[in-house]
C-alpha cells in the first residue's frame, strides 16, 4: 500500500473516530449542562478558531516546507532549525492570545453575551478558563502541520484519538457527577495540555537526526516569507468568513438561540470532517510532486482527489440537507432542538459541501506556492458577507446567518475554480467539470430528494435510521453510476481491499 493511501486511511480513521466520539458525547453535555451552557462551548470553539488568525501562515508553511524537505533535501540541520525557529515564535503568540482573552473576559460576560440561566460570574469564570484552554490548544496546529508535512499521519491520528477519548470519558464522568461548565472546561484544558506535549514529542522524534541541537536561526525561515505572508492573509480572511456568523449571532441573539445554532452547525459542518483528511493527505503529496516536477502524476492525483472528495461528502451532505430534522431528533432525542436547529443544519451543509470540494484546488494552489488568488477571493467574500450577515441575521435570525455561508461558497467556487484550472491545470476545463463533477453531484442530490419524497413518514427511531441509510446508499449509487471514472475507481478500491484482506488472512495463518 502506498504512503498516500496509508495516510488517507490514517486521517479518516483518526478524524472519523474523533468526530463520532464528539457526536456521541454532545447530547450528554447538552442534557447535563443545558443548551445555554453549551453555547459557551460554541463560543470557545469560535474564539479558538479566531485565534488561528494569528497563526500568520506558520502552520501551512511548516507543512509545505517539511514535505519539500522530505522530497528533495538531505540536510537534517536545515529542517530542525526551521522547526525550532518557528516553534518559539508560535509559543510566544499562543501565550499572548491566552492573556488577551483573559483580559476581555469581564467585557464579554457583561456586555456581549446575553445569558438568562447562568450568572455573570459563572460566564466570566468560564471565559477565563477558556483563555487557558485556548492557549493550551493553540500550539497543536503547529505540531500537527509538521507531522503532516513529514507524512507521519498515523502517529498524529493515534495521538488525536487518544486525546479525544480521554476528553470524552473524563467529560462524561464530570458533567454527570458535577454538572458545572467550569469543571468541564478545566478537564478539557488538562487533556489538551497533555495532547500538545505528546504531539510535540512525536514531531521532534520523526524529524531527521542530527549530531547537534536545533537552533533558532532566522536564515532557516527567511526564504518562506512570501508564502507565509500570503498564507497569513488567507488564514485571517478564511477564519473571518467561517466564524463571522457565530460572532454576530453571539452578540445579537440570546445565548439559548446561539446554542441551537451551534448544535445545528455541528451537523451542518459535518462534511468538513471528511474533507479535512483528504486535504491533509493530498497537500504534502502535491507539494512533493510540484517540487519534483512530476506533472503527469500531479494531474492524475488531482482528478482522483476530486472523485474521492465527491464520494465522501456529496451523498452524505445531500441526505443531511433533506433529513436534517430526523437526524437531529435521533441524535438529541429532543423535538425542540430538532425543530430549532434543523433549518440551520440544512442550509449550512450545502455551503459546507461546496467549501469541502474546493479543498482540492486550494491544496493545488498552495503546493505551487500561489497564495494570491485565495487571498483576493476571500477579501471579496468578506465584502459580501459582512453586511449580508448583519442584515439577514436581523431579518431572519439564525437561518439568515446560515444562508451567508452558502452564498459565499457559491461565489467562491464560481470565481476561484476556473482561474485555478486556467493557470495550473489547463486540461481540467469546463467540459471536464460539467461531466465529471457537476453531473454526479446533481444525480446524487436528486436521488436524496426523491427518497425524501417517496419514503413514508418514519414512526420511530429505527425507521428513521433505516430510511436515512437507504437514502444515503441511493445517493451514493447515483453519484458513482453517473461517472465512469468513479465506477473504475470503485472496482479498484474493492480489489485493493480484497487483496489486503487476503494478505492479512495469510499472515494470520502463518
Amino acid at each position: 500500500m502506498t504512503r498516500l493511501k496509508t495516510n488517507v486511511i490514517a486521517n479518516f480513521a483518526g478524524q472519523g473516530s474523533a468526530t463520532l466520539i464528539q457526536l456521541a458525547i454532545t447530547p450528554v453535555y447538552i442534557r447535563w449542562l443545558g443548551v445555554e451552557a453549551y453555547g459557551l462551548v460554541g463560543l470557545q470553539i469560535a474564539l479558538l478558531t479566531l485565534s488561528q488568525a494569528l497563526d500568520f501562515g506558520i502552520s501551512p508553511t511548516v507543512n509545505r516546507e517539511l514535505a519539500r524537505h522530505s522530497a528533495v533535501s538531505h540536510d537534517p540541520d536545515e529542517a530542525r532549525d526551521f522547526v525550532r525557529t518557528l516553534e518559539v515564535a508560535y509559543w510566544l503568540i499562543g501565550c499572548g492570545i491566552g492573556l488577551a482573552i483573559c483580559a476581555v473576559a469581564p467585557y464579554l460576560s457583561t456586555h456581549w453575551l446575553q445569558s438568562s440561566s447562568l450568572s455573570v460570574a459563572t460566564v466570566e469564570k468560564s471565559i477565563k478558563i477558556m483563555a487557558l484552554l485556548i492557549a493550551a490548544q493553540w500550539p497543536l496546529s503547529f505540531y500537527q502541520a509538521g507531522l503532516l508535512g513529514l507524512q507521519r499521519h498515523r502517529s498524529l491520528n493515534i495521538a488525536r484519538v487518544a486525546a479525544t477519548v480521554a476528553a470524552a470519558i473524563g467529560g462524561y464522568i464530570l458533567v454527570v457527577k458535577v454538572p458545572s461548565i467550569t469543571v468541564f472546561f478545566w478537564w478539557q484544558t488538562a487533556v489538551h495540555l497533555v495532547h500538545v506535549g505528546l504531539v510535540a514529542g512525536l514531531l521532534w522524534h520523526w524529524l531527521p537526526r542530527s549530531v547537534r541541537a536545533a537552533r533558532i536561526r532566522l536564515e532557516a525561515v527567511r526564504h518562506t516569507g512570501r508564502f507565509a505572508a500570503g498564507m497569513a492573509v488567507i488564514t485571517v480572511t478564511a477564519i473571518v468568513l467561517a466564524q463571522l456568523d457565530r460572532i454576530v449571532l453571539s452578540r445579537i441573539v440570546p445565548l439559548e438561540q446561539f446554542g441551537y445554532f451551534v448544535i445545528g452547525a455541528l451537523i451542518g459542518y459535518g462534511p468538513a470532517a471528511l474533507a479535512r483528511p483528504v486535504f491533509m493527505s493530498i497537500f504534502p503529496r502535491f507539494s512533493a510532486l510540484v517540487a519534483s516536477h512530476d506533472r503527469a502524476a500531479l494531474n492524475d492525483l488531482y482528478r482522483g482527489a476530486w472523485r474521492l472528495m465527491m464520494v465522501l461528502i456529496v451523498p452524505g451532505a445531500a441526505v443531511i440537507a433533506v433529513f436534517s430534522r430526523e437526524l437531529l431528533l435521533v441524535w438529541t432525542r429532543s423535538f425542540a432542538v430538532a425543530h430549532a436547529a434543523a433549518p440551520i443544519a440544512a442550509v449550512l451543509v450545502v455551503g459546507t459541501v461546496l467549501n469541502g470540494l474546493m479543498n482540492v484546488p486550494f491544496a493545488l494552489q498552495l503546493a505551487h506556492g500561489w497564495t494570491r488568488l485565495a487571498a483576493r477571493v476571500n477579501l471579496l467574500l468578506i465584502g459580501i458577507a459582512v453586511p449580508g450577515i448583519v442584515i439577514l441575521t436581523r431579518l431572519y435570525g439564525t437561518v439568515g446567518a446560515s444562508a451567508i455561508w452558502l452564498l459565499v461558497n457559491i461565489v467562491f467556487i464560481a470565481v476561484a475554480l476556473p482561474v485555478t484550472h486556467r493557470r495550473l491545470l489547463p486540461d481540467a476545463g469546463a467540459e471536464w467539470f460539467l461531466r465529471e463533477v457537476a453531473l454526479p453531484i446533481m444525480a446524487s442530490s436528486v436521488a436524496a430528494v426523491l427518497c425524501r419524497l417517496a419514503l413514508p413518514a418514519p414512526r420511530g427511531t429505527g425507521w428513521i435510521v433505516l430510511e436515512i441509510a437507504f437514502a444515503w446508499l441511493a445517493a451514493e449509487a447515483a453519484l458513482v453510476l453517473s461517472n465512469a471514472h468513479l465506477r473504475r475507481d470503485l472496482k479498484g478500491w474493492t480489489l485493493t481491499l480484497a487483496k489486503s484482506a487476503r494478505m492479512r488472512s495469510f499472515e494470520a495463518r502463518a
